[in-house]
């Protein structure tokens, strides 16, 4: 019902009828007959006789009802197009029938294929006419279909038992071909990751560095690779021999010429002679052929040097082509490490700007700071010396011990001065050193920036005295130790 509501539908009045009869081996066959009319129903009251007259495409109601069934309803088929229709007729019954039969729990299916399509290896079986069925013909047609099924169970089994080449091979191939891409994409893979090491590596060089590295990648000159290449050299050496077979011949033409001219002189009788045609003289005869097949080849050699020559210039510019085409590679990756040396380069020398920059503007502020110390210290001498009242005691102030721990380590262990150099100054500064240290907090100095700046100042005031007794030393005219003028500044 389900494949006439399918293909029939409402579209053509039809009638169908199912038959279960008894089959040859006793089993059911079951089948079912469907007649339909082609005359399509489009809604139109005909009485039966107006229903199967011609069909009136201008006025349908005075016409009979139209023909076609089917996609290709009213057309006219070619026969393939006909058999292709009815091909998919069937594969649309095939369909819905395993649909059913798997519906209804049944585990055998149809398959409108023929055996060829399905690789079955059988032959189709001829019609059975009536006759054949009559008789010892029923029995026969029976046996053969069991055999025939036998045939094919065994055959089922066998595929079973031994294997498939064919899917196995097919099986392996794929195998083959999955490694090989996993392969492909492990060695694409550790590439990759090489070429990101290689690119960190670079990144962390210097631009010396990088310069030794472009250095070191570089390859010679392509003109001195031509000159070294195998191909060239064979075919420079062979030109080379020919080049001294040509000189050679060259030089035994000449040689049988001088010897020639040299016999002439010697018999100039028999030379005129030989050169009227009245008799002829053996040796000069022989050194006259000496010389022109000497000279024949000097210039059938003449023209293989050319030859070769050719040769050469042709050798030589394949050799430029293919050393050239390989060192692409490595001159890209030049190209690119050079201008990662530039911009290092530009890099460096814009931190070495300001680092130089940040220096200048430090020692500015420094020498800034100590000037105005200093000038704040000499007028507080100045004070000290022209106040004649007692120095203020500087055990109460709390910043002494902070001062006093900081400028003793500083002034020992990194300007290595003696306790001896280091008394007298230690107690001038802590007469003064609530006035010193207000003056140095001005100059935003904390007491251990200020115990470092008294040792630096120190150490620099004990090399400065150092340096002068050593040139007293050397020359006696200068200032003797006890002399005024001498004398360091407290």
């Amino acid at each position: 019902r389900e494949f006439v509501r399918q293909e029939i539908g409402d579209r053509h009045a039809y009638q169908w009828a199912l038959h279960v009869p008894t089959a040859a081996d006793g089993g059911e066959q079951p089948h079912f007959h469907l007649m339909f009319s082609e005359r399509q129903v489009d809604g139109i009251d005909r009485d039966p006789e107006q229903y199967f007259k011609r069909y009136n495409a201008k006025a349908p109601e005075k016409g009979g009802a139209r023909k076609g069934y089917g996609p290709s309803a009213g057309q006219t088929l070619t026969k393939a197009e006909r058999a292709a229709e009815l091909k998919e007729l069937r594969g649309r019954w095939e369909a819905m029938c395993n649909a059913h039969l798997e519906r209804a729990g049944v585990e055998q299916r149809i398959d409108m294929r023929s055996h060829a399509e399905r690789g079955t290896g059988l032959e189709p079986e001829r019609k059975q006419l009536p006759s054949a069925w009559r008789g010892e013909g029923r029995a026969q047609v029976i046996e053969f279909r069991a055999a025939r099924a036998e045939v094919a169970q065994a055959a089922a089994e066998l595929r079973r038992a031994v294997p498939d080449t064919g899917a196995e091979i097919i099986h392996l191939e794929a195998e083959r071909q999955r490694r090989e891409q996993a392969q492909r994409e492990a060695r694409e893979r550790a590439e990759r990751e090489k070429a990101q090491q290689e690119r960190q590596r670079l990144e962390r060089m210097s631009s010396r560095e990088l310069a030794q590295e472009i250095a070191r990648l570089r390859p010679p000159r392509v003109i001195d690779l031509v000159e070294r290449d195998r191909a060239v050299l064979q075919a420079e050496a062979e030109r080379q021999a020919l080049q001294n077979q040509h000189t050679e011949a060259g030089s035994a033409a000449a040689r049988a010429r001088d010897q020639a001219q040299a016999w002439r002189e010697a018999h100039k009788v028999q030379a005129w002679f030989h050169d009227k045609g009245i008799g002829h003289a053996p040796k000069l005869r022989e050194l006259e052929q000496q010389r022109e097949e000497h000279r024949a080849e000097w210039q059938r050699l003449g023209q293989r040097i050319e030859e070769a020559s050719l040769r050469v210039q042709h050798v030589r510019q394949q050799a430029h082509q293919r050393i050239t085409a390989e060192q692409e590679p490595t001159l890209a990756k030049l190209a690119e490490l050079e201008a990662l040396q530039k911009e290092k380069a530009r890099q460096e020398r814009e931190a070495e700007a300001k680092r130089l920059q940040q220096q200048r503007i430090e020692r500015e502020r420094e020498e800034e700071s100590m000037a105005a110390l200093e000038h704040r210290l000499a007028e507080l001498r100045a004070a000290q010396e022209a106040d004649a009242t007692q120095p203020e005691p500087s055990d109460d102030d709390p910043r002494w011990a902070a001062f006093e721990r900081t400028f003793m380590h500083a002034a020992q262990f990194e300007h290595y001065l003696s306790l001896t150099v280091l008394a007298a100054p230690l107690a001038g500064l802590k007469a003064r050193f609530a006035a010193y240290m207000d003056t140095a907090a001005e100059q935003g100095m904390t007491p251990e920036m200020f115990a470092q700046a008294c040792a630096k100042g120190m150490a620099e005031q004990e090399r400065r005295a150092m340096q002068e007794q050593a040139a007293r030393d050397a020359d006696p005219k200068q200032p003797q130790e006890d002399s005024p003028v001498s004398t360091p500044t407290p």
